[in-house]
């Protein structure tokens, strides 16, 4: 008996509001926090056991590789959720079809990335004076960014068929399997510099196995043929390339902070600062959360302009009003986390705690910029958190040390909201459809010739 197939305005049963985002939040923000406890607690055994000099080339090796990620993946997965998950209710062929096309994509790039690392690197590393050593760590962490983009694939792909269970489940078993091979050669006396990088490379290629295993009907992978490379070239790289330059922009904001901090104060405050945003920080992983589950449900562009501000403020305020409790209470975890010693960290905390619990009420609704493809916006708002973080921390830092830059970032990030804020309100307005116009080209091109100038979308 042949299934019957959705209308163009038709909600699949699988994309349910209520306690069907709840629960997809739930899991995914579940998943992130055990991944970062296991993850923490491995970089906690591997320095143990290395010892301050080596683990410090460690972290070297840990610092490139999520880079080389942002380089050759972050883009291309939020291009894959943007554009596959309406296809997987339309054609599901058409998705695995550009699931296929981003894999492809994917090795190419990263293949690029590792040929220049084996085969270019070495005569410029020896030229600046670089040891085999360093230049050994830049080409594992080429690979480890490589098997990381694999494994952020898979991911994506959970994410876009929604089935949170099995993203929970890659995710864990990613970083338990980390975790147990590093105390298993630890207890073995096995473990060195080059072995703690190898089991990151291996259980992170593990995990992306594993997910390739899970996805259903993974066999259609393989059958399909890409067609329309050069329509889904142009489609997914101007989407990505955006998303590549703003998250690479926004990973500045940090490092820019602490130098700053540095150069105007002393160490002594870079301390304070770092240990209320790592405390403060733990709420962005709520906000990523909340986009990953939003973001194949606003792709499925079926909810007006309000609508979806509505879903999103439905979704994120509980867990906003969640987590109020962490601003009175900031005393205790500085002392619990960080000990007395860092008792100056606490009214840092208290200002960072804002700048994050605003865009964990905010952030959400600027996935309309993703369903309407003006990724550039964000990159506006990042240029403009950077800049307004410089100036006012000339001016902050000098009077208030690490209180000064805790104001500095809150004063930035909320101006980048209020730039999304006004720019949203110029692309939207009244209540209209978030399915972009540009949807409708992108389907007109896509199809047979004999097809075209048929209305697929009646109003």
């Amino acid at each position: 008996m042949e299934t019957a197939k959705l209308g163009p305005f038709q909600q699949p049963k699988t994309h349910q509001d209520g306690w069907g985002l709840n629960k997809g939040i739930l899991m995914v923000a579940l998943g992130n926090y055990v991944a970062a406890a296991i993850a923490f607690l491995s970089n906690l055994l591997i320095g143990r056991y290395l010892g301050p000099t080596k683990f410090g080339v460690f972290a070297t090796f840990l610092v490139l590789s999520p880079v080389i990620f942002e380089l050759t993946g972050h883009g291309l997965e939020s291009a894959l959720v943007r554009f596959a998950t309406p296809e997987i209710v339309r054609n599901k062929e058409k998705a695995f079809m550009l699931f296929k096309f981003v894999l492809s994509w994917k090795i190419i790039l990263n293949l690029v990335f590792i040929f220049i690392g084996f085969f270019l690197l070495k005569p410029v590393i020896s030229r600046v004076g670089g040891s085999n050593e360093f230049l050994e760590i830049i080409q594992l962490a080429i690979i480890m960014g490589f098997v990381f983009s694999l494994l952020r694939y898979t991911l994506a792909i959970f994410q876009s068929l929604q089935t949170y269970r099995e993203y929970l489940i890659t995710l864990l078993f990613t970083n338990l399997l980390r975790l147990g091979l590093i105390i298993l050669a630890s207890l073995l006396f096995f473990l060195d510099l080059r072995q703690a990088m190898v089991i990151y490379i291996g259980s992170t290629f593990l995990g992306f196995l594993l997910g390739m295993i899970m996805i259903p009907d993974v066999a259609l992978l393989w059958k399909t043929k890409i067609q329309n490379i050069k329509v889904h070239v142009r489609e997914i790289n101007q989407f990505s390339i955006w998303i590549i330059f703003s998250t690479l922009i926004f990973m500045l904001v940090q490092p820019l902070n602490v130098f700053m901090i540095r150069y105007f104060h002393e160490n002594y405050s870079v301390g304070i600062f770092t240990a209320a945003l790592v405390l403060a920080k733990n709420l962005d992983v709520l906000t990523q959360s909340i986009k990953t589950v939003l973001l194949p449900k606003i792709s499925l562009a079926r909810e007006t302009f309000r609508e979806y501000i509505k879903t999103c403020f439905k979704v994120a305020m509980p867990l906003a009003l969640g987590v109020l409790p962490l601003f009175f209470l900031s005393n205790l975890l500085i002392k619990i986390c960080f000990s007395d010693k860092f008792s100056e960290s606490i009214p840092v905390f208290n200002v960072l705690f804002w700048g994050f619990w605003i865009s964990l009420l905010l952030d959400p609704i600027w996935l309309i910029f993703y369903s309407e493809e003006k990724t550039y916006y964000l990159v506006g708002a990042d240029v403009l958190m950077l800049f307004i973080v410089f100036v006012c921390n000339i001016f902050f830092i000098q009077h208030w040390g690490a209180l000064g830059a805790a104001y500095s970032f809150v004063i930035a990030r909320v101006s980048g909201r209020c730039f999304l804020g006004i720019m949203l309100f110029r692309l939207r307005r009244g209540e209209k459809s978030l399915r972009s116009s540009r949807e409708q080209t992108y389907e007109m091109r896509m199809m047979p010739d004999s097809a075209k100038g048929v209305d697929i979308w009646p109003e």
